[in-house]
């Protein structure tokens, strides 16, 4: 670390003159997509002028399955984490509740309620998919003062569900009952929020008018970032440098969610992929499409559903799906051994991965496959760089048929070829989301008393 790396810190720690406290529902060893947010802007935020301190529960909280002893590395080391104990679990265990939003509901009430009366704090943030956490924002405001803001990654409430990823039960059915007048209950009274898709601003001014919060001042769009730090601690040098090696056999790697939200996406796949064996067999023959964490709850013997439409599709031999769930640090390792990169979309136009502009730093040929109205398509127009774009549900007439797109990204890969995005994709890289994040919290802050 030079000098002026060390001494920006302290300059900064100096400077500072607002604290915030960043509620989540993990924080590493325990990896889910919806923490990340939360570590990068822990680690980020420092240098925008906030003093950080984390709320999140205690690994007693999190499924075994969850926990990646080797991610610990990821884990902030310069912020205060207030863990949440745990608290009733032989009750939820009895009543069959895994949720860790409706566990550590109360405990983290009065935890996060303590902490706030300790020392003053300018702002809260909550960040999560555990939803019903939101509340508390709320509570805390009345309670305490502090404004809040919330994060949202994906929709709370929806009209109408067109996918699912979990078994449908009495206690799923009850969640979804109390989606709508919790939200109204949390969104009420924020002072701002972010989204990473502008499509669930415009969800959420459609149920709620004209709040502050939703104003165009309070509201942002602010994606999922990408972390250098990540693939450093996966073993890869921060330069990008170029493959050490050509092999005969070309591995594109997908990491994530599969089977039925992923069925149209990867059905165009391999429906262009099919296209280009009719056409140029040696070149298709060449291409091993591998599918990892496609289905964490597989067991041996249950279909494979991304298999399957690679069936449909001719391309079964292209193709291998290793549904069980793998660690963040492993799928890391995978992206960078491979030859290319796949990222598939949903059926939601507003959807938006949160894997893509980590994949884009990598420097390898990347390939997504997005509904044709997805918002998440802008940013490929914007950096044609940033890689290749199949869409599904596009119209006949599309201005580059998929087949020719997959020949592109398959040539890519035939000829080694590696882009340094990190200029292109400055903008999403985690450091220029906190700024982005600053900027909205200081604006918050401001005006906060519009909205107590």
């Amino acid at each position: 670390m030079d000098s002026e790396s060390r001494e920006k810190p302290l300059a900064t720690s100096l400077a500072m003159s607002r604290r915030i406290l960043i509620v989540g529902s993990a924080l590493p060893p325990t990896i889910l997509a919806d923490m990340h947010r939360v570590r990068m802007l822990a680690n980020d935020l420092p240098a925008e002028g906030w003093e950080v301190e984390l709320l999140t529960p205690c690994l007693g909280y999190q499924h075994n399955e969850w926990i990646e002893p080797e991610a610990e590395i990821l884990r902030p080391k310069s912020v205060v984490i207030h863990e949440v104990p745990l608290c009733g679990d032989r009750l939820f265990r009895k009543l069959s509740m895994r949720s860790v939003g409706w566990r550590v509901l109360w405990p983290m009430f009065r935890l996060g309620l303590k902490v706030l009366k300790s020392k003053r704090f300018d702002l809260v943030y909550i960040s999560t998919t555990q939803f019903n956490l939101f509340c508390l924002g709320r509570l805390w405001l009345a309670l305490c003062g502090v404004p809040y803001v919330l994060d949202y990654h994906d929709p709370w409430f929806r009209r109408q569900t067109h996918y699912v990823t979990t078994q449908i039960g009495i206690k799923s059915w009850l969640t979804s009952a109390l989606a709508k007048p919790l939200e109204y209950f949390a969104v009420g009274k924020a002072s701002g929020i972010v989204s990473v898709s502008e499509g669930y601003l415009e969800q959420l001014r459609d149920s709620y008018g004209d709040l502050d919060c939703l104003s165009a001042e309070h509201a942002v769009v602010i994606p999922f970032g990408a972390a250098e730090n990540d693939l450093i601690a996966a073993g890869r040098s921060k330069k990008i440098s170029e493959l050490e090696s050509r092999k005969l056999l070309l591995e594109v790697i997908y990491v994530g969610a599969g089977g039925t939200i992923m069925a149209k996406s990867f059905d165009a796949v391999t429906q262009a992929l099919g296209a280009l064996r009719l056409h140029t067999p040696e070149l298709a023959s060449r291409v091993r499409i591998k599918l990892f964490g496609t289905q964490g709850q597989w067991q041996p013997g249950d279909p494979k559903v991304l298999e399957d439409i690679a069936r449909k599709n001719g391309v079964e031999d292209l193709v291998e799906e290793h549904p069980s769930r793998i660690g963040y640090l492993k799928a890391l390792e995978l992206i960078l051994m491979a030859d290319g990169l796949l990222v598939l979309g949903v059926d939601d136009p507003a959807y938006m991965p949160s894997k893509l502009f980590t994949y884009a730093l990598t420097g390898k040929p990347l390939l997504v496959s997005f509904h044709s109205r997805s918002q998440s398509n802008a940013y490929f127009k914007a950096m044609p760089n940033l890689g290749k774009l199949i869409q599904f549900e596009a119209q006949i007439d599309a201005d580059i048929p998929n087949q020719e797109i997959m020949s592109e990204f398959v040539a890519e890969m035939v000829e080694g070829v590696v882009t340094d995005r990190k200029e292109l994709i400055a903008a999403h890289l985690s450091t220029a989301m906190a700024r982005q994040h600053s900027a909205l919290f200081n604006r918050c802050v401001s005006n906060a008393g519009l909205v107590i």
